[in-house]
Order: structure tokens, then C-alpha cells, then sequence
């Protein structure tokens, strides 16, 4: 295997180069052709040129980002890389887009392996370039996979020098603006390696892609993608994208590899479309270029290449690179010029197979090595691999401490973050244990209270049973027991037992510790609520007047609904009781008002103090000391009509009294 390189200038100089390197001689030519000349017309020409002085050649091409040739970097030229075979087959094939991306990666492989079935040697090498526009790369690589993942693929997205307005991909016969081409290798004995250069680093804390479809964002912490970006990069850069998405990637954890992934499209809805698939539910930073840890990781990458048979290299790179490391590009290629002859382009995404996978990387320098002869292993030595005289000048060095610093602060405040997060977790918890403790002894209270109020219902009807036996017992005695005064007297009994029986069944409900909701209207529950204070009612012979014009039903948890109205009730009995409230008044009122369930509690039993209004809803607050401070608390009433109800508990005073206010929103499911 042989590979030679050149910048097209024009016909003449071509087939001077063609004469000279006497390619004409060779059967097996794989033509990869990348140019920075984006014109359709251009492109057509160049596939007749070539055709023209070999005619046997088989060309796959794409427009670029920038060429690379040698140890040089261009823009707005053409590289054409020749690559010459003894033993290995090669066929190309273009596929087009129509359905989906998946669908055009299988039917590109599948083409593939129709026409491996009339070769000898076995599929070794698929390289592969898709435009870089339209296609959803990363469905496409699944695609591939699906039919054959055995086979290493290598390649790229097409750039079109950062315009993101149209790419191309072709091969010798036809051009797609929308699509896929193909060279399939056929050698089982073929020598290949492949490898690649991350080394961005991720910069701030992790985000979460909330809504996402494939290789489309549209949420990303609260924000339209469009606005997570115009919030940590800027609205300059926001309205730039996609033009500048490829230099401020996103970085996903995957298969425990940081994947970046890049902007290539902006929609009008504030959603971005990337280079690759973000999935839903992802954590990802931003990432930045380190430009020691770039060139470093390069030079490993390549003295661990030379140690491999190799007699060409060609190079699949990310456009932001280039942008990121400028002059220093440069640097980063030549370790793999001292290996073999190089050759490539920069690209909006790349293709790295390891492991029967492909994967899709962006902000990654990948590496495809071939070679025909497995005991040419290049001699080049580690001094000659070392490139960087960039590394005396003082603007490097800027560089690199500035870089150090920004990863080692982007750690530490993750790391702060974390032990944050993580101490207002612990905190959180303990103070909802705390709450949750209060209000089991809160409601363990008013349970006891509840039984205070059912010794006194129950005192009445058990006086009826006593007298009643004892009545029939003296009738019978005294032989006056007709059967008129026994059925008055076992109805009178009875009646007393039905009363029991149903106290008992609301008394059972009110105990179940369950938050199960029901269509219920609310007078229903205010006479369950009743039906409890009803002793106390009487006991301080309190007026009850009831004014309820809402006739709708509730879906809600009525037991929830009656410990509030339990409570309040029972502040205001106690404010009654203390302040020795003569013809003392309680006024319920409940109607609709802006599409709200309305339930004003009032009393007269001389108000709230103006200096302790604003705190009754306070935690812990209570103005009747240890002894009587029983019951769930106005705070636990506010929180049960908040949090259980959507809605709002609020106090005020009014001429004689206090009035408590319930507000349940009625245009929620609840």
C-alpha cells in the first residue's frame, strides 16, 4: 500500500503528479477526495478530471471545515488523497436520504453487503462520510450497526466552512447534498487502527436536558436551548449559533467516555439541533478546549501509533479544534507526519469505532491507520514527534495556566456544589422528620380531644338507655307495662342506638389514616365536623349560624378538610372560653368567588392581638401555653390547605372577633 497527497491546482499539475507517482500502474485506487470549495459545479468537474486519468479509481469526497495534508492545515482548498492497493478490493457506494437517518444507514450497509457477497476476501473497513446538515449521524451509525457492527467504520460529517448552509458528499459517479458514500475495504489480512484525541475538559456544574427528541433540545433547565445558552455564553453568542454552536459544546457522560455534542442548527421555537443525539434526562457541562492537555494527549496517541504496522494515516477532525488551537493545529498532526503520509479533514462530527461500536464525537481528533504489510512499523523516534516549539512562546503558556485554572475552579465549585446539595439535602430531611413527628403528635392530640368530645355525645344516649331499662323494669314491676309504653320506650332506645352507631361511623372515618379523595358536597362536611363539636356547641351555648350558598362538589380529601375546620373551630371556642363571651356568635359562610370555594369562619370573641397577626402561622406558635396547645396547629392547617388543597388559609380580624378564610380553587383537578 501506497498513499500520496496533493493540493489540486488544475488539471495539467494533476496528471503531472499521476505520471510521475506512476498510478496509472496500480488496479486497486481509493480516491478520497476533501475540499473546501463548496460548489456543486466544482465538485462535478473534479469527478470527470479524475475519472479521466483513472478511470479504474474509486472516489468518495466531501466539502469541509478545513484540509489537511501532511503536517499543513488549509482552508478553501483541495486535498486529494490517492491511496494505491496490492491486495485489497474496494467498492464505494451513495445512498440518499428519505425517511430517516437510521433508515439510510441500513440501507448504506446493507448495499454494502450485497456487494461484498461477490468479493473474495472479507469486509475489513467502511469509510464513511454523511453531509453534515440533514442527517442525524448517530441514527445513521446505529443504522450501520444493526446490519453489521463487526466492521470498523471510520469518517465524518461534511462541513461547509462554518456557513451550516449546505454540504456535500460524493463519489465518482454522483453528488448528495442530503446523504451518504461509502469505500468498502476488502482484505481480511488489512491492517487497521483506529484511535482518537478528545481531551476538552468540562467547564461549570451539570444541567439537565429536560425535553429532547434524538438529536433536537428543546429544554434545558427551565430554559429553551436557546436560552440556556444566551444565559452562560451570552446573547452575542446565542444569536451567533449555529455559526459558533461547534467551538461551545455540550458534554454527555456515555459508555464512560465524555462525548460532546454541537450545535448545528437553530429552530425558530428556541429549540437547537445538535451534531448527534441528546437524550432526555442527560447531565451535561459545557466544555472547553485545554490546549496542553490537546497536544500532549496527541503526542501519546502518536508514539503509541508508531509502534503499529502503518503506512498511511488519515485524519477525520473537529472544526473547533481548528478554531481552538489556531497556529497550533498544526502541532497536533505532526507526531502522525513522522509516522506516515496524513491526510483529512475538519468535520462536524467523527466517526470512532472501538469494541463493535461506532460512535458519533464531536470536539475529537480521530485516526484511521492502514497497512497492506503487517511488519512495517515506522522508526520514528520520540524526539522527532515533538513539535511544540509553541510551547517557549509566552502566549502559550497564558493559555495553558489559564486553562489549568479553569478546570481546577470548575471542580472545586462541583465539588462545593455537591457538599452544598448534599447538607441542604440532610437538612431538608431532618426538618421533615421534624415536621412529620409534629404532626402525628398534633394529630395524636386532637384524637384525644375528639375522645373528650364523644364521652360528652355519648353521656346523653346512655342516660336515655338507663332510664329507659330502669322505666320498663318499674312498669313491669308494678304490672303496668302495656305494650304502648314498651314500643315508645325500646323506640326511644333504639333511636338513641342509631345515633351512636352513626357517631361511631364518623368517629372510625375521622381515625383512618388515609388520604384517599371523594366527590363530596361541603355542607356533608361541615356536619361531619359538627357532629364532633356539637357537646361544646352546647356546653358554651354558642350560636351557630350557617350561611352556605356553594352547592357544587369538591374532590378532595374530606377528612383533611375537617381537621382544619376542626381547628378552627375549636381557636375559636377556646378564644370564647376564656374571654367569657356572653351570647357568644360563630358564623360560617361559604360561597364561590373568582372560581374559588370560599369558607369564612368568624366569631366574636374578640379578636386576634394586631401585634401577633402576622405569626399565627408560624411553626410552634401558640398562645395558650404547653397545657392547652393541643390539636394540628394553624401552621399544619395552612400547610394541609396549601400543599393537599392548592389553596390558601388567611386570618384577619373583623368588628367583633376573628375571621379565618379557605380558599379552594375550583379549576384544578383535586
Amino acid at each position: 500500500m501506497q498513499c500520496y497527497s496533493l493540493i489540486y491546482e488544475n488539471k495539467e499539475k494533476l496528471f503531472e503528479f499521476i505520471s510521475k507517482n506512476k498510478l496509472t500502474n496500480f488496479e486497486n485506487i481509493l480516491i478520497q477526495v476533501f475540499t473546501g470549495i463548496n460548489e456543486y459545479d466544482y465538485i462535478e468537474k473534479l469527478q470527470h478530471t479524475l475519472l479521466e486519468v483513472l478511470p479504474n479509481a474509486k472516489i468518495i469526497g466531501a466539502t469541509t471545515s478545513g484540509e489537511i495534508l501532511q503536517d499543513q492545515i488549509y482552508d478553501g482548498s483541495t486535498v486529494i488523497s490517492i491511496s494505491t492497493f496490492l491486495h485489497t478490493k474496494i467498492l464505494t457506494t451513495i445512498e440518499y436520504f428519505e425517511n430517516s437517518s437510521f433508515e439510510l444507514g441500513f440501507n448504506m450497509m446493507q448495499s454494502i453487503q450485497k456487494k461484498a457477497l461477490h468479493e473474495k476476501e472479507a469486509l475489513k473497513v467502511v469509510i464513511s462520510f454523511t453531509d453534515g446538515l440533514n442527517t442525524n449521524a448517530e441514527e445513521y451509525l446505529k443504522g450501520l450497526a444493526s446490519v453489521n457492527n463487526e466492521v470498523t467504520v471510520a469518517g465524518g460529517m461534511a462541513g461547509d466552512n462554518s456557513l451550516f448552509i449546505q454540504t456535500y458528499v460524493f463519489n465518482e459517479r454522483h453528488i448528495s447534498s442530503k446523504g451518504a458514500v461509502s469505500a468498502a475495504l476488502f482484505n481480511s489480512k488489512l491492517c487497521v487502527h483506529t484511535d482518537y484525541n478528545f481531551s476538552w475538559q468540562t467547564l461549570g456544574k451539570s444541567h439537565t436536558v429536560q425535553k429532547s427528541d434524538k438529536n433536537r433540545v428543546y429544554l434545558i433547565d427551565n430554559k429553551t436551548a436557546v436560552e440556556f445558552y444566551a444565559y452562560y455564553l451570552g446573547e452575542d453568542i446565542a444569536n451567533m449559533l449555529p455559526a459558533v454552536g461547534i467551538e461551545f459544546p455540550i458534554v454527555i457522560q456515555k459508555d464512560g467516555l465524555n462525548i460532546a455534542r454541537a450545535v448545528t442548527q437553530k429552530y425558530p421555537d428556541g429549540s437547537l439541533g445538535f451534531a448527534g443525539n441528546v437524550k432526555q434526562g442527560s447531565k451535561i457541562k459545557f466544555g472547553y478546549g485545554n490546549i496542553q492537555l490537546i497536544l500532549n494527549q496527541g503526542l501519546l496517541k502518536a508514539e503509541r501509533l508508531a509502534q503499529k504496522p502503518i503506512e498511511s494515516i488519515f485524519v477525520y477532525s473537529c472544526m473547533a479544534r481548528k478554531f481552538l488551537l489556531k497556529e497550533e493545529i498544526s502541532n497536533e498532526i505532526k507526531p502522525l507526519q513522522a509516522i506516515a503520509p496524513t491526510s483529512g479533514f475538519f468535520t462536524y462530527g467523527e466517526f470512532f469505532y472501538a469494541h463493535k461500536n461506532t460512535r458519533l464525537l464531536n470536539q475529537s481528533m480521530t485516526i484511521l491507520a492502514l497497512s497492506e504489510n503487517p511488519h512495517k512499523v515506522s522508526k520514528t523516534t520520540k524526539e522527532e514527534q515533538k513539535p511544540f516549539k509553541g510551547q517557549e512562546h509566552l502566549d502559550f503558556h497564558r493559555i495553558q495556566a489559564l486553562s489549568h485554572l479553569i478546570g481546577k475552579t470548575s471542580n472545586e465549585l462541583e465539588e462545593l456544589n455537591a457538599t452544598l446539595e448534599k447538607r441542604v439535602h440532610e437538612e431538608v430531611q431532618k426538618s421533615l422528620e421534624k415536621d412529620a413527628i409534629l404532626f402525628a403528635n398534633a394529630r395524636h392530640a386532637q384524637m384525644g380531644e375528639i375522645l373528650d368530645m364523644i364521652v360528652h355525645q355519648w353521656r346523653q344516649p346512655l342516660n336515655v338507655f338507663s332510664a329507659g331499662v330502669s322505666s320498663l323494669q318499674v312498669y313491669n314491676t308494678m304490672g303496668l307495662l302495656t305494650d304502648d309504653v314498651f314500643e315508645k320506650t325500646t323506640q326511644q332506645i333504639l333511636n338513641n342506638v342509631e345515633f351512636l352507631n352513626d357517631t361511631i361511623k364518623d368517629f372510625r372515618n375521622f381515625f383512618k389514616n388515609s388520604q384517599l379523595k371523594e366527590h363530596i358536597h361541603i355542607d356533608a362536611v361541615v356536619e361531619k365536623s359538627l357532629v364532633l363539636l356539637e357537646p361544646l356547641i352546647k356546653k358554651f351555648g354558642i350560636t351557630f349560624i350557617k350561611e352556605i350558598t356553594f352547592e357544587k362538589e369538591l374532590y378532595i380529601c374530606a377528612r383533611e378538610l375537617i381537621q382544619v375546620l376542626l381547628n378552627i373551630f375549636k381557636n375559636s371556642m377556646d378564644a370564647i372560653e376564656e374571654n367569657g363571651i356572653k351570647s357568644s356568635q360563630i358564623h360560617l359562610r361559604i360561597f364561590e368567588e373568582n372560581k374559588e370555594c370560599v369558607i369564612e369562619i368568624s366569631d366574636n370573641a374578640g379578636g386576634i392581638p394586631p401585634e401577633l397577626l402576622s405569626s399565627i402561622f408560624e411553626k410552634r406558635f401558640t398562645t395558650k401555653g404547653e397545657s392547652h396547645g393541643t390539636g394540628i396547629g394553624l401552621d399544619m392547617s395552612k400547610t394541609l390547605i396549601e400543599k393537599r388543597f392548592q389553596g390558601t388559609l388567611t386570618a384577619r380580624n373583623n368588628e367583633h372577633g376573628a375571621t379565618f378564610a379557605i380558599r379552594i380553587p375550583l379549576n384544578l383537578n383535586l
